[in-house]
């Protein structure tokens, strides 16, 4: 199967619980935002939806921080999502950074029309309250292979979204985290891999004799790719011998015990 463009909505509890922390201010995950930019000595700079003006840090932090009229004191104030073109897709697009704002455009409209709201109703982009930049540059961390901190080889540009976790009218929580029947995140991966292809084209030859397929049809062949993907490294689960088993189920009872 072929894997494509990455596109990935942080999980603070799992990923960058310190820089993507997100029940409080922007402001720590902009910094890091900044701070990686201004390691490879280029200067950050955000953009947003079509038609805006380019903002500082600072701007976005107040955009944000001033977007979360009715959020609970430890309720997520806004998402950080990463937009990650594969080393194929990076060629189709040849570097150029008003491409890769058009298509991150396109995707935060893609992301809003994700959520399935009780009325009915479908949000636009013009209903988020959000800021982007491109970073062209990847370091090893974590669990990635060669020495740590060391720069990535190859093509690496990618985009990291900062989204209030309000509409732009602060009548609506837009959680990206929560049940898969309100924001199915699988479909909006599928969604944003099926966008980079309908805006660059593909970086695999299609058969002649295949008819181009639908919008519809190209999400589906993602989203099929991704739960295959996901299923194989889904690591095996471990078989009990009966000695544990046994130990397991008589823990179990002895916590059902407790008053």
């Amino acid at each position: 199967p072929f894997f494509s463009m990455y596109a990935k909505v942080i999980n603070p509890k799992t990923n960058g619980r310190v820089v993507y922390s997100n029940a409080g201010s922007s402001r720590r995950c902009t910094n890091y935002l900044v701070k990686e930019t201004k390691e490879i000595g280029e200067a950050a700079v955000f953009f947003g939806a079509p038609g805006t003006e380019p903002r500082t840090a600072d701007e976005v932090v107040a955009m944000l921080d001033g977007n979360v009229k009715g959020l609970g004191k430890d309720a997520a104030k806004f998402h950080s999502l990463v937009l990650s073109p594969s080393a194929d897709e990076q060629r189709l697009i040849e570097g150029d950074p008003r491409a890769m704002e058009r298509y991150t455009q396109n995707v935060m409209d893609l992301y809003a029309k994700n959520f399935t709201l009780k009325d009915g109703k479908q949000l636009g982009e013009s209903d988020l309250v959000w800021a982007a930049t491109i970073h062209h540059e990847r370091t090893n961390r974590g669990t990635d292979p060669g020495v740590q901190g060391e720069k990535k080889e190859g093509l690496q540009t990618h985009v990291h979204v900062i989204v209030s976790g309000r509409d732009a009218a602060q009548k609506i929580t837009l959680n990206p985290l929560g049940l898969a029947d309100r924001f199915n995140r699988v479909q909006f991966h599928a969604q944003a891999g099926a966008q980079m292809e309908i805006q660059f084209g593909r970086v695999r030859v299609l058969d002649a004799a295949l008819p181009v397929p639908s919008r519809k049809e190209l999400v589906a062949q993602k989203a099929a790719e991704i739960t295959s993907k996901a299923a194989a490294n889904k690591p095996e689960k471990k078989v009990l011998t009966p000695e544990q088993l046994a130990t397991k189920l008589a823990l179990k009872d002895a916590r059902l015990d407790v008053q």
